[in-house]
């Protein structure tokens, strides 16, 4: 499926103030993410359900018949904060 620009989260999602989407790395053709821990699905157009799992945040993320779940606070590190050095999140 060819995924456009007219499929991204600012289109359809009204974000709160001060609120930046980006495409997530590793998923950038499937998911948006948000800072503030919103995560957007380009293929069904919809904001992903947040599951707390032992204490914890996370969305359930597919791709290619592949699926985990990954923590919102790491996504968020991951796609906001700067790491030159390349620590460990």
């Amino acid at each position: 499926q060819n995924i456009g620009v007219e499929q991204t989260a600012s289109k359809f999602v009204k974000s709160t103030r001060g609120e930046v989407w980006k495409n997530m790395k590793g998923y950038e053709k499937l998911y948006e993410i948000s800072n503030r821990g919103r995560v957007w699905s380009k293929l069904t157009k919809k904001l992903l359900i947040h599951i707390l799992h032992k204490g914890k945040y996370e969305v359930h993320l597919r791709d290619n018949g592949k699926s985990a779940n990954v923590s919102i606070a790491r996504l968020i590190a991951v796609n906001f904060i700067d790491n030159p050095d390349n620590l460990r999140f």
